[in-house]
């Protein structure tokens, strides 16, 4: 008779273990293999996609209508809705309708920015999901650093764990 490997003999006696209960049958090899199935199909594609934001567009000029179009064709986000005031899309932040919001100030932004004075564009996000939170921000960032405007400020704000209600 041969002499079976001290390896060999553990990872026997481990597999009689995990199959000898359903409960250790589920735990160690149903629950991992659909815990890989559920992120696979989450992150297959290697990031997020059509994440719900919105826009508050405080200015309605043609301007703030081309920003509104640049951030819509971000395969990252989801413009799901359109706010005339902030506090409505905080809001709906704090609820989880939306993970983030982009604020186009009010009546100087368009006249600001061509003529070459501080236009500032805020965007808010909600970080308490660190992923879904950190994604909206990069993609924030990227999409704002692209705009071809002159010198516009942008300023982030993360409603975090301590502002959810």
């Amino acid at each position: 008779m041969l002499k079976k490997s001290p390896f060999y003999m553990v990872l026997r006696r481990e597999l009689d273990r995990m199959v000898s209960r359903k409960l250790y049958f589920g735990v160690c090899i149903v629950l991992p293999l659909f815990c890989i199935f559920f992120m696979s199909t989450i992150f297959g594609s290697g990031q997020m996609e059509n994440i719900p934001v919105a826009v508050v567009d405080q200015d309605n000029t043609s301007m703030s209508r081309e920003i509104i179009r640049q951030v819509e064709a971000v395969p990252t986000f989801r413009v799901t809705r359109h706010y005339t005031d902030q506090e409505t899309a905080r809001h709906a932040t704090q609820a989880k309708e939306i993970y983030g919001y982009l604020v186009i100030p009010p009546i100087s932004f368009e006249a600001d920015a061509t003529a070459g004075r501080d236009a500032t564009l805020s965007y808010y996000y909600h970080y308490a999901l660190l992923s879904v939170g950190g994604e909206v921000r990069g993609a924030f960032e990227t999409l704002l650093r692209t705009l071809s405007l002159a010198p516009v400020v942008v300023q982030a704000t993360r409603w975090g764990w301590g502002r959810i209600r």
